[in-house]
């Protein structure tokens, strides 16, 4: 598929970036515009100006970037724009957050155990109910008093 493509040439743009780039390419129309602070190309094969570029390498490289450029460029498609601006970086990233969005709320929004944590976390208002997150080591050591209590329990179970 045509996403397909575009990965693999920015897997191999990303891999050679001091080589001839163009020649790694495989589709001919697909040109690297820039690349952000870690190396990784933004390829495309439409025009973009300077601040829609600057955008775009703002967010975050891989899924969302690649996600957030597909929908740009759908939208400059859909309104036959010659060059990709940063009206329309701006009106990509507006769809997929509305996206994002709708998404939480069909899907109800929090699991019941955020909405719990969130809950416990608010309290009453007087900080009453609320327990500071575990962190790794605190997890690990109510995971070991609890197996405690378990052994514990079966120890007196069987006596």
């Amino acid at each position: 598929s045509a996403a397909d493509k575009l990965r693999a040439a920015k897997e191999a743009a990303a891999e050679e970036p001091e080589a001839d780039e163009a020649a790694d390419l495989e589709d001919e129309d697909l040109k690297i515009l820039a690349r952000d602070k870690k190396g990784n190309p933004l390829l495309s094969r439409r025009e973009w100006t300077e601040r829609a570029i600057e955008r775009v390498l703002r967010v975050p490289a891989g899924f969302m970037r690649d996600r957030t450029q597909g929908r740009v460029e759908e939208l400059a498609e859909e309104r036959g724009a010659e060059k990709v601006d940063l009206a329309l970086v701006e009106a990509g990233i507006e769809v997929g957050l509305q996206l994002m969005k709708e998404m939480v709320q069909t899907s109800g929004g929090a699991s019941p155990e955020m909405k719990a944590h969130d809950a416990a976390a608010k309290g009453n208002g007087s900080g009453e109910g609320w327990k500071p997150a575990l962190n790794e080591v605190s997890v690990i050591s109510e995971m070991e008093k609890r197996r405690r209590e378990l052994e514990a329990e079966s120890d007196s179970s069987t006596a």
